[in-house]
Order: C-alpha cells, then sequence, then structure tokens
C-alpha cells in the first residue's frame, strides 16, 4: 500500500497515530525509533516520508534492516537518504526509471527527424557536447551524437 504523500505529511505534522497506522507507517516509525537511544519525535519522520511515500511500507522496513544489518548507518538510526539508493535497487519496484532528457521519446523523434534531414551524425566522438531540446550534438563537428543518433534510428524500427 503506497500512501497518499500530502496525507503521510499531514498525518505527520498533526501528530495523528490514527492517520499514520491506517496509511501503513507506525511499522516504520517505531522500528526507527527502536534503533537508537536518540529521540525520535514525530518531525523527525518526514523526511522518510517525503522519500518514501510512493513505496510500500515493508519495502521500505526490509531498507531499513538492510542498512542495520550491513552497519552502513555506522550503528545509528539510517537517514532516509541512507534508504534512498536500497528501495531504488529493489527489485520488482513499479516506479519507472527516469529518462535522461536525450532519452525522452522527443528528444529522440527531433534527432531521428534531423537525421531524415540529412543532419550528420558525430563522427569525432567528441565528449564536448551541447543540448537543444534535449538533441545531443557534438561542439566541434555539430553531429547528433552517435549514442543518441543510433537510439533514434532504432526506436523507428
Amino acid at each position: 500500500m503506497m500512501a497518499d504523500k500530502n496525507e503521510l505529511i499531514q498525518a505527520i505534522a498533526k501528530q495523528d497515530p490514527d492517520a499514520l497506522q491506517r496509511l501503513g507507517w507506525t511499522k516504520i516509525a517505531n522500528t526507527l525509533k527502536r534503533i537508537s537511544a536518540r529521540t525520535f519525535g514525530w518531525t523527525d519522520l518526514e523526511p522518510y516520508a517525503q522519500m518514501g511515500h510512493h513505496r510500500d511500507p515493508d519495502e521500505i522496513e526490509e531498507a531499513i534492516r538492510q542498512v542495520v544489518t550491513t552497519n552502513a548507518s555506522n550503528g545509528y538510526r539510517p537517514t532516509a537518504a541512507q534508504l534512498a539508493p536500497h528501495l531504488a535497487t529493489r527489485t520488482g519496484s513499479n516506479l519507472p526509471t527516469p529518462l535522461r532528457p536525450d532519452q525522452q521519446p522527443a528528444a529522440l523523434q527531433r534527432a531521428k527527424q534531423l537525421i531524415t534531414d540529412g543532419h550528420p551524425i558525430c563522427q569525432c566522438r567528441s565528449v564536448n557536447l551541447r543540448s537543444n531540446r534535449g538533441v545531443l550534438a557534438c561542439s566541434e563537428c555539430n553531429g547528433i551524437e552517435q549514442g543518441q543518433a543510433d537510439d533514434a534510428l532504432e526506436q523507428a524500427e
């Protein structure tokens, strides 16, 4: 069950244990409280909610266990930032991987159109690239970056 971000943040701000329970986050809050003797208040939960509201609470629990078990938090309560990479690498995630600007469908379509219109493809393989609406062009020869050109032409097939 994924929690609505606004509802979760409101539950934390209002310190509403019933809403936290309904959203499936009581277990996460209790786990985080038990890890360290340092006080863990309602406002301390907000960074975790910001980072993980779109994840299943069980996945967040597992990420906490992984970080603590591998001692990646050096014996302290893991931060939201320490949990994020563990959540990002979980298999079965239903979150789409964000595309780079040059891999967006519109950018690939523009690159394909430029190639079709006779625009050259970079042969010098320079690392000095510039972007125009997502289309990468070589700063030296002005050709479309080879990888993006390949992807654009592949997409057309």
